[in-house]
Order: C-alpha cells, then structure tokens, then sequence
C-alpha cells in the first residue's frame, strides 16, 4: 500500500491488518514536508508500487492520495467512488 504520505498513513494500515490482510507500506509518514511521491496517483508516478506488487507477488497493490478519497488497482485503474 503507497500511502503518499497523507492523512491515511496511521489508520487504513491498520485497519486493513485487523481485517486479517497483510500489509506491507509505502510512503506512510504522515506529516512529512516533502513527500516522496506526488501526492495525487497517477500512472507516471506509481512504479513503485507497481513493482512491489508483482516482486511480492502480492494479491492487491493500493495507492491513495493524501486525502485517502482516490484509490488505484494493481493495474494503476483508479477505483472509482
């Protein structure tokens, strides 16, 4: 999961693992100046995750913007609301 950092860095990890999912993140340091993505997902700036999710051979890659309202897929689909 890249979390960009944003207001969701603390708490959807958590969450996530309560639910029982591994969690492995990215980039969540809420609160950091300077992040070390840009903060909106997009398909030039998630190769990272991108990556991770296919070296780990992962079931799901999650990357959310800073304010955790946009969420991409393992292919950088954005998951609409």
């Amino acid at each position: 999961m890249d979390c960009a950092d944003g207001s969701a860095s603390n708490i959807l990890p958590k969450i996530l693992r309560k639910l029982g999912c591994d969690v492995i993140t990215l980039n969540s340091q809420s609160g950091i100046e300077v992040p070390i993505r840009p903060l909106v997902p997009s398909m030039d700036n998630l190769s990272t995750i991108s990556k991770t999710t296919q070296v780990l051979e992962a079931d799901l890659g999650i990357a959310i913007d800073e304010e955790a309202n946009k969420v991409l897929d393992e292919y950088r689909r954005l998951i609409t609301k």
